[in-house]
């Protein structure tokens, strides 16, 4: 996976993304922790957020790996209520609901917080991340939060098209 100084370790990043993106098959960004045997997804009610949490739910009950699932609820003084918090409980739940449907067990983490830092922190003791790719071209000034993610987590990320 792309490294390097910050600058260049964007311009990595975006370079691989739109020069393998546009393919439309997952992309692996290997980071060595093969098998994977515990699997991170954004448990988010967005197409995005959907397709990752059900790539993830795949892979898991292939794999036989454990799977979790992580809500951001962002800040209060972004948020500004509860009903972030509230919606954030309905997409961990339907994450929990779409993985009972092939027997996978699902561990819900809900957070307050930057969502590059919250996915961060939990992927630090996942095998595995699992994205959907984001809307190309990456621009690396502005790499958005897979951007980020890509850069900075220490697992393997698995990055799903949304034509899939």
């Amino acid at each position: 996976a792309p490294r390097g100084g910050e600058l260049l370790g964007r311009l990595r990043t975006a370079k691989v993304i739109n020069d393998y993106g546009p393919a439309g098959v997952p992309l692996l960004l290997s980071r060595g922790r093969h098998p994977h045997s515990s699997i991170l997804v954004p448990a988010r009610r967005t197409a995005a957020g959907e397709l990752a949490g059900r790539a993830g739910i795949d892979l898991a009950r292939t794999a036989g790996a454990t799977l979790s699932g992580v809500a951001v609820v962002p800040p209060n003084f972004v948020s500004g209520s509860e009903a972030a918090m509230a919606d954030a409980q309905v997409a961990a739940a339907w994450l929990r609901e779409e993985a009972a449907v092939q027997d996978v067990d699902v561990r819900r983490k809900l957070k307050r917080g930057n969502p590059v830092r919250v996915l961060g922190e939990f992927a630090a003791s996942a095998s595995l991340l699992v994205l959907t790719l984001p809307e190309l071209p990456v621009n690396p000034i502005r790499p958005g939060i897979v951007g980020h993610l890509v850069r900075r987590v220490p697992s393997s990320v698995l990055l799903v098209p949304a034509t899939t």
